[in-house]
């Protein structure tokens, strides 16, 4: 939806979606955009360049390496009046969303960094971005309810790279035929699980808490969608609860 606005207002498909992603990293590198927006490290410095030159986005030193910052969304309406070449579609089909665009604007020092992702795919970019921060990863989760096609990209990528990357994960999971299964590959798959009474604790959703990152993802078929708070102070505080939540839980484990 918001990339086929920005086509509308002169973005090309690949500048718009790295838009996008500079609009929800913040400040970030180009090969974190690239990654972000799934599009190759050439063709998104060259969308960066262009974005550059069309004032959206704004190159800044960090310790001697070049990150990118976004400019608000504001700035594309700018570009619009000043052309004069814009249809008055153009100008209400831009006004519609950029309450949206604003909402994803992440560059601040002190507010917290969310990403919203949704589908199969948009998971799967969740689950990669664990590995890219490569710290231990403290979960509740639900895997008994993952969706057929996500399972076996988990079981099949995510986990083996998981295992080479030595990341490792402490689990609790709601007790079943299956997590009896998943906890017997504990010691193959780098992982230490604890299984609590699925009556009591039948979660239906998935935490994962890593770095300064907090990630909560919805299996549920009408939902499959996911969201990162990065943030120092709420990660630190999941990271709490999840201690507090693996100490009730070791008196379930046998």
């Amino acid at each position: 939806m918001l990339i086929q606005q920005l086509k509308q207002v002169g973005l090309s498909d690949k500048q718009a979606k790295v838009y996008l992603a500079a609009l929800e990293l913040g400040e970030a590198s180009a090969l974190q955009i690239s990654r972000h927006s799934g599009v190759n490290r050439v063709t998104c410095y060259q969308a960066l360049d262009r974005l550059a030159a069309e004032g959206l986005v704004r190159e800044v030193k960090v310790e001697g390496k070049s990150r990118f910052v976004a400019e608000m969304p504001k700035k594309l309406l700018e570009n619009l009046l000043d052309r004069k070449i814009n249809t008055e579609r153009q100008i209400l089909a831009l006004e519609k969303v950029l309450p949206e665009l604003e909402s994803l604007y992440n560059y601040s020092e002190v507010k917290p960094k969310i990403r919203f992702y949704e589908g199969v795919e948009g998971l799967k970019q969740i689950y990669q971005d664990t590995l890219e921060e490569k710290k231990e990863i403290l979960a509740f989760t639900a895997y008994h309810r993952v969706d057929a096609s996500l399972k076996r990209w988990l079981d099949k990528y995510y986990i083996p790279q998981r295992v080479k990357r030595n990341i490792f994960a402490k689990v609790i999971a709601p007790s079943s035929e299956f997590a009896r299964k998943f906890k017997r590959l504990d010691s193959r798959q780098n992982r230490h699980t604890l299984l609590v009474p699925a009556d009591k604790f039948p979660f239906s959703i998935e935490v994962n808490i890593y770095g300064n990152k907090v990630a909560i993802i919805s299996f549920v078929k009408k939902e499959m969608m996911g969201v990162i708070i990065e943030s120092k102070e709420v990660a630190a505080t999941f990271r709490l609860i999840f201690q507090l939540a693996w100490q009730g839980a070791e008196q379930y484990s046998s």
